[in-house]
């Protein structure tokens, strides 16, 4: 049985055109868009600010809560080692302005655990 020569395959518009802007290939890529991943976080953003402040951020709070929000998302793909730096540091200063910076807290010592042992490696 001979094959032919020529193989004749019709391509859909969209094979022909390649993969459109913004639409990943890979079967688990592309699932939110830089915007939707935006929202995303402003929203988390705005409920913590509620829930620490007790109110609506001002328009102020809200464009800084934006822009910390942009920047949280830069993080996650820094161009370079300086860049994760640098946004890390502003990032950190503007959540400090809208009060969103509180240090965790001590853990609470068990009562139960034993006491740690003193005098290893300290001068005398």
């Amino acid at each position: 049985m001979e094959q032919p020569n020529e193989q004749h395959v019709r391509q859909s518009d969209e094979q022909r055109r390649g993969f459109r802007p913004g639409v990943s290939g890979h079967p688990r890529g592309g699932g939110l868009t830089f915007k939707d991943r935006l929202t995303v976080e402003v929203e988390a953003m705005v409920t913590d600010f509620a829930r620490v402040h007790g109110r609506v951020p001002t328009y102020c709070e809200a464009a800084t809560i934006g822009n910390v929000a942009r920047l949280q998302l830069r993080l996650r793909r820094p161009a370079r080692a300086e860049d994760l730096v640098r946004l890390t540091n502003t990032s950190r200063r503007l959540l400090r302005t809208l009060g969103l910076d509180a240090k965790p807290r001590e853990a609470a010592a068990d009562a139960d655990a034993p006491p740690m042992p003193s005098g290893y490696g300290g001068r005398k």
